[in-house]
């Protein structure tokens, strides 16, 4: 139908203009294709229209899922914008792996957000009201384990399951939090707003450094004081402005603490150089074992078995965008060697299963965030990542303790982040599929609004560039 409409018009437009510049012609076919794809297209489907910023803030941010330890149950946040009162809000769901019986964590009335299952999967640390706090898996029994002037954030369990790392912004100078109450008070109560700074950085892109860094705490899941062990440091910990949780975990027998920092003193503002550190759960001095590469070195992960630390490197110093080589340093000769030297791709994040059979790296590959596996065999992590997950952009991954099931953030460009689940093959050999049940979508929080939205995909192509790149 649409097709020989199409022919005679561009056909009656040669024939009137013989002697017209071909762009012309092209212009008008541009213009045909696009209305008689409308005309086609809204037959079958109510027409949908343009994005709009109203659209935009009524995205529900979906993030962050945790599996719990069996892999039968999920925890996932959703953050909503009030445009009329011009906030946010975060709050957590509770599920099944399916799906079912989908509830708020704790319950109703608690916005909860970094939401953590304990290592026995009974109970659950979150922070809300900026602490920390933990229930039962039920969502009953809610205790507060924290009551900072600086807050609480970043919620990591020890294996052990008896203690929670997090951290907090302090006064470095301050030897208790009255001291950060009474310092913070002082400096609201100052009628002077000036800011004097005798060091770089003294602002890092929209935000100002105050007089305050992020510290390292440790608090016991059975109540009693929280623990600044990185305390009297004038770094943060991890440094801004992105970190997070995944920039310190605890060894496997819940002794030591790893974590990333930038103590470049005076060359803060221009120098790359991030190291990773080891402290006591106690405290004490902080013990660099990065010092020998002047790159960026962060976000430290112990292997199962307490013998490794594995981490993200960059070579070069100064150099923020160069590749994040997959690290090793070995805890008992204190040397660190790269696992995956052959590989030319950046190690985003990563994870050993229980087991540390296998580890999962999150990497970009062709302007893809793919989910990334490898294997360990008689002679350590050997051969080329496996690919798990191929499309769109995978993050946040989550693995229940057995290394059969996966969860993670996925979006594309034509729609924002759902969860998605899959089983996989914990032992899957180095040819055939590794997943052996899904990719799955798991939530459709968005589902309501993009069937209203009319969004492209991203189309890909590839062309020979300068030097046959």
């Amino acid at each position: 139908m649409g097709g020989g409409k199409s022919q005679s018009i561009v056909v009656k437009l040669f024939q009137r203009n013989p002697m017209k510049k071909l762009w012309k012609l092209l212009a008008a076919a541009v213009l045909i294709v696009p209305a008689l794809h409308a005309q086609a297209t809204s037959v079958s489907r109510p027409a949908r229209r343009a994005m709009t910023f109203n659209d935009l803030a009524a995205v529900k941010n979906v993030s962050d899922p945790q599996l719990s330890p069996s892999g039968l149950r999920i925890l996932y946040a959703v953050r909503t914008t009030d445009l009329a009162r011009n906030r946010r809000s975060t709050v957590t769901y509770i599920s099944a792996i399916d799906g079912s019986g989908r509830r708020r964590f704790p319950d109703d009335s608690t916005n909860a957000s970094e939401a953590r299952w304990s290592p026995d999967g009974n109970s659950i640390a979150y922070v809300s009201g900026g602490q920390l706090w933990i229930a039962d898996a039920s969502g009953g029994n809610k205790r507060r384990l924290t009551a900072l002037q600086g807050g609480a954030s970043g919620p990591v369990w020890a294996k052990t399951g008896d203690r929670i790392a997090f951290v907090s912004g302090v006064y470095p100078s301050c030897a208790d939090d009255a001291c950060n109450v009474s310092r913070a008070k002082a400096d609201e109560e100052n009628p002077v707003k000036a800011r004097v700074t005798d060091r770089l950085l003294y602002r890092h892109w929209n935000a100002w450094q105050d007089s305050t860094r992020s510290h390292l705490f440790v608090v016991p899941v059975n109540g009693g004081p929280a623990t600044d062990i990185t305390a009297g440091v004038w770094y943060d910990v991890p440094p801004g402005p992105f970190g997070g949780s995944e920039g310190y975990s605890f060894s496997p027998d819940g002794k030591e603490l790893a974590f990333t920092a930038k103590d470049a003193g005076r060359e803060d503002a221009w120098s790359t150089d991030i190291n990773l550190y080891t402290v006591p759960v106690t405290g004490g001095t902080p013990k660099v074992i990065t010092a020998s590469n002047r790159g960026a070195d962060a976000n430290p992960v112990y292997s199962p078995d307490g013998r490794w630390i594995i981490y993200s490197s960059q070579q070069r110093a100064g150099f923020e965008a160069d590749r994040g080589r997959l690290m090793a340093y070995d805890r008992t000769t204190g040397s660190s060697s790269e696992l995956l030297p052959n590989w030319d791709a950046s190690a985003d994040a990563y994870q050993f299963t229980a087991s540390g059979d296998a580890i999962y790296i999150e990497s970009a590959s062709k302007a893809q965030q793919k989910i990334f596996r490898i294997t360990r065999s008689g002679s350590g992590y050997t051969g080329a990542p496996q690919v798990i997950v191929a499309s769109d952009h995978n993050t946040s991954l989550s693995i229940s303790r057995d290394g059969r099931t996966l969860a993670w953030s996925q979006d594309a460009v034509e729609r924002p982040a759902e969860i998605f689940v899959a089983t996989v093959s914990p032992a899957a050999p180095r040819r055939g599929s590794v997943v052996t049940s899904g990719p799955r979508q798991l939530t459709h929080e968005n589902d309501a609004l993009l069937a209203e939205l009319s969004l492209n995909p991203a189309e890909e192509f590839w062309f020979r560039g300068a030097g046959g790149d």
